[in-house]
């Protein structure tokens, strides 16, 4: 388990989600007004996508079956957002926040 440092609650809240997904790197806005309107929704985006997941593919699969296509899902929802997250234009303001080696010191 990798530990994550984050200068606030919202910041923290918010790569919680995406490491949750299984990405390793995020566009973090410093705007802490921005920060604070976002996580909610993301994190009931994501509650909602479990929900959503779960109770189909609980009427669909078998157990074992479920679980495969539920790695498939994230997956595919990892590329999706690794390749789509840096510059988005979401936060076009500000830099992207990699691995802390990759900082300028």
């Amino acid at each position: 388990m990798n530990t994550i440092f984050a200068p606030d609650i919202p910041t923290a809240r918010y790569l919680k989600i995406f490491t949750e997904i299984g990405l390793s790197q995020a566009e973090i806005p410093y705007n802490i007004v921005r920060m604070k309107d976002l996580v909610p929704e993301l994190e009931k985006a994501y509650r909602s996508l479990w929900v959503i997941l779960n109770f189909f593919s609980d009427q669909i699969f078998l157990p074992k079956e479920k679980n495969l296509y539920l790695e498939k899902v994230f997956s595919r929802l990892k590329e999706e957002l690794s390749t789509r997250m840096v510059g988005l234009g979401i936060f076009p303001d500000q830099p992207t926040i990699a691995d802390p080696k990759d900082r300028p010191s």
